[in-house]
């Protein structure tokens, strides 16, 4: 008799479940939330309604980087073969500044710009196709848990993916136009994984492990978080499929390749950009000690922890000096040390086992890991959208630890659906009402940045951006005594930022922006000239030259108007020191010379004037007349 091929099914060690748990005649709740169209419908559901508030929202924070000011996309779909051989912020700086790290991520842009050509430029289409990506991520997630991951606990599954879609610290990369690089990542991730366990655990056709591969290629070229999957891979053939080491080793060999490849690619369009990144604000550990800075990590992923487990409060930036540098007496960073390597222990302890958490505490570390600014600078030393990929792990702890805890208690079938009900009702309320209200925050860079101030007041960009926000402000009212309230505090802004980091050139600049709207241009040029002490070469300075050479122009001409030239000699060198190349300031500084009778200085000031002007008709008069006075 021929025997019959063994299915093959996970590697993971399934424990049995609790027959009250998954009872077999389903009614009610649980026979419509059991069904996978369902589920799948509700995920959609739910993301739509959590953020689609946020489609209509404008620009905000780095969407001029990558959409509004970036020329490459703006050309649409003439500009893929830029963004597809340039920095993914080549379009919008250039070569102007040190892009810290690079970043080669055309992915999104290539998106940005097919939008454009077939959408235009307003930010609606946008923000609407990052909701629907972002639903599209939660089904492929519902669909990996409820076939591999979860397989004899579908309701689990489907709770699990109702956590992810609802967490508040997903906010960012939803309503963040710019952070579509961060869901094309995870959401092509995921399917590399579905598409890999669909090969070797049922299908076995090498078509699945294509896709799987092409899946892997697209995460890598939207952003770097795909490396830590030549960890997870791995890893979760390990837990979900019964193959040897060696087979394990040769089915991720592929996906190396891919990821050498995607390094080729990035080195040979970008080159190795070991430029070191001297400022604070963009390398947050380079004023640290190493003690220092291993100590601020490991009180970062205790932040991290406590976000996930309490989204309450979010904010865009937590740069310099909002998470000042911690040493390994901080009572914090010693209870980060134990929980993680308590975390560590368990994994180890239970790898053998094949137990999930142990799976999910490895996932977790592995994506955050990428991120924790250990093996390179990553330019911040922590943000929201980071834990978008480590998220997953979470969502399938919590579900797991429950299900263990609901066993352990055997309780009747009445309390476990209303305990699940209840909290479930709890949890989907409260995410709502801080998702659908941070969305409005990032309606536009002005309610971003004086909401999100509050909660980072001791970062200096925040400060500094939040000064900025009121300067746009105070141009929008009409009301005089509300433009000048927005205009003394943005000042107060600037000075904070200034004192929380000295070297942070942006503070400088818009104090002299904002004392221009209050007729103080004094004030403005001592503030100009701070700045231009800490970067001479910045390209704003030469905008604040022309004006302030304009305005020491007009009161010359008004000192030499009431015959005082001494003061108009004072304001017209002034003039010419800012706008070196203006003819008619260094016409009138020869004319204050001339009406002093100081001839040799007139002639000198009217050389230049005819050098950068040769038909300047009153400076060759003026020639002509010292001319006959012999000189």
């Amino acid at each position: 008799m021929k025997e019959k091929k063994k299915k093959r099914v996970s590697g993971i060690k399934q424990q049995p479940l609790n027959p009250l748990i998954e009872p077999r005649g389903k009614t009610g709740l649980d026979a419509l939330f059991s069904s996978r169209k369902n589920q799948v419908i509700t995920v959609i559901l739910l993301s739509f309604l959590f953020y689609g508030n946020s489609i209509w929202n404008g620009y905000a924070l780095d969407d001029g980087l990558v959409l509004r000011d970036n020329a490459f996309v703006q050309r649409g779909i003439s500009g893929i073969p830029d963004i597809l051989s340039h920095d993914s912020f080549y379009g919008s700086i250039g070569q102007s500044k040190n892009l810290s790290g690079g970043r080669y991520r055309p992915l999104s842009l290539v998106s940005f710009a097919i939008e454009n050509s077939f959408f235009g430029n307003g930010p609606a289409m946008h923000h609407l196709i990052n909701v629907l990506l972002y639903a599209l991520t939660g089904v492929v997630l519902l669909v990996l848990l409820r076939k591999f991951i979860l397989p004899g606990f579908q309701i689990g599954a489907f709770c699990a993916s109702i956590l992810f879609v609802i967490h508040p610290v997903h906010s960012e990369v939803v309503a963040n136009i710019k952070s579509r690089d961060e869901i094309f990542s995870l959401l092509f991730l995921l399917l590399n994984l579905y598409f890999l366990l669909l090969y070797i655990n049922q299908t076995h056709k090498i078509k699945h492990f294509i896709f799987s591969v092409i899946f892997y290629f697209l995460a890598l070229f939207s952003k770097e978080n795909g490396f830590t999957f030549l960890f997870i891979i791995p890893l979760t053939l390990y837990f979900f499929a019964k193959e040897s080491w060696l087979r394990i080793f040769r089915l991720t060999i592929p996906f190396l390749l891919v990821a050498v490849f995607y390094v080729l690619i990035r080195i040979s369009l970008l080159g190795f950009q070991n430029n070191e990144i001297k400022s604070v604000l963009d390398n947050p550990f380079v004023l640290a000690t190493p003690l220092q800075k291993y100590a601020t990590v490991l009180l970062v992923y205790l932040k991290n922890l406590h976000l996930l487990f309490s989204p309450y409060y979010l904010t865009y930036d937590y740069s310099f000096n909002q998470i000042p540098y911690q040493s390994f007496a901080s009572p914090l960073v010693l209870l980060s040390l134990i929980i993680h390597a308590s975390l560590i222990g368990y994994a180890i302890y239970k790898l053998k086992s094949k137990d999930l958490v142990s799976y999910c505490i490895l996932f977790y570390l592995a994506s955050i890991f990428i991120v924790s600014n250990l093996l390179f600078n990553i330019g911040a030393p922590m943000a929201e959208r980071f834990l978008f990929q480590p998220s997953i792990s979470f969502v399938i702890i919590v579900v797991e630890i429950l299900r263990r805890a609901v066993m352990k208690l055997n309780w009747r079938m009445a309390v476990q659906s209303g305990v699940a009900v209840a909290l479930t009702f709890i949890v989907v309320i409260l995410s709502a009402i801080k998702v659908i209200s941070r969305n409005t925050d990032w309606k536009s860079d002005e309610t971003l940045f004086l909401h999100d101030v509050k909660l980072s007041s001791g970062s200096a960009r925040a400060n500094a951006y939040a000064g900025v926000a009121l300067v746009h402000n105070s141009d929008q009212v009409t009301e005089q005594a509300q433009k000048i309230s927005d205009l003394k505090t943005s000042i107060g802004y600037f000075k904070k930022s200034i004192v929380i980091q000295p070297g942070f050139i942006t503070p400088w600049l818009n104090i002299g922006v904002a004392y221009v709207r209050l007729d103080s241009t004094e004030k403005a040029e001592a503030a100009w000239n701070k700045a231009r002490a800490i970067d001479p070469d910045d390209g704003n300075l030469k905008e604040y030259d022309k004006y302030l050479a304009n305005y020491h122009y007009k009161k010359g001409m008004t000192e030499g108007t009431s015959q005082n030239f001494d003061a108009s000699i004072t304001e017209f060198l002034t003039a010419v020191r800012y706008a070196p190349n203006d003819a008619e300031g260094w016409y009138n500084l020869g004319g204050a010379y001339f009406s002093k009778k100081e001839y040799e200085k007139a002639k000198q000031c009217w050389q230049k004037t005819l050098f950068l002007n040769p038909q300047h008709a009153q400076a060759l008069a003026g020639m002509d007349a010292i001319k006959q006075l012999g000189l």
